[in-house]
């Protein structure tokens, strides 16, 4: 299975195209070229570097968030428009999603984000690796107070910030996102219509786990 992926929440943009469990092509954008001028050429120049064509292209994966307000829109609309397009089947990954993805999770996972210097997106995942609960924005002052009760794992680029080692190293990029959404494509159940994942700041404390 022939899978493009597009990522544009973090600064620094990229697509993906995953054939299988093999990386075929990957590109990555600089922090001076907007996500809007990075995409479409990207895909161009891969699909062109493979001797493919979108109509070669089994599935298209998109990160849903979270990150950039402006970057999310950006991707969503890039993808949605390739779908219709070419009648390729689509998939929403979030970038909790990929995270939790790339860990071996033997108890509850926590992934924490970097948004900013001085917020964090958190999110917990069960051991099933499915989300147990909502996604968060806290700051640094307030993370403490999302952790969960039982013993957990850490993952994600938010711990280092925090000042603690995550357990996993993982990134968030269009190839995560692409092997994150392959098990999507193969479930046998019709995936559901990527939406955003705009999360906004809470204090309120994870359930007790």
């Amino acid at each position: 299975m022939r899978i493009l992926a597009l990522e544009s929440v973090n600064q620094t943009a990229s697509v993906a195209l995953l054939e299988g469990n093999t990386l075929r092509c990957f590109k990555e954008g600089g922090n001076t070229l907007p996500q809007s001028e990075f995409l479409l050429p990207a895909i161009a120049e891969i699909l062109q570097e493979t001797s493919l064509s979108l109509a070669d292209i089994n599935g298209i994966a998109v990160c849903t968030g979270t990150g950039s307000f402006t970057g999310i829109r950006i991707g969503l609309s890039a993808a949605y428009g390739l779908s219709l397009a070419a009648n390729i089947p689509l998939v929403g990954v979030s970038a909790f999603a990929a995270t939790a993805h790339q860990c071996a999770i033997e108890k509850l996972l926590l992934a924490v984000l970097l948004e900013s210097q001085n917020t964090f997106y958190v999110q917990c995942f069960a051991v099933s690796g499915e989300a147990c609960t909502e996604s968060l924005l806290v700051t640094p002052e307030t993370l403490h107070q999302v952790l969960p009760q039982a013993e957990f794992l850490r993952a994600g680029n938010g711990w280092i910030q925090w000042g603690e080692q995550p357990d996993f190293s993982t990134v968030v990029n269009a190839e995560t996102i692409a092997r994150a959404a392959a098990p999507l494509f193969t479930s046998g159940e019709p995936p559901p219509f990527p939406l955003p994942l705009y999360v906004k700041e809470s204090y309120a404390k994870m359930p007790s786990l």
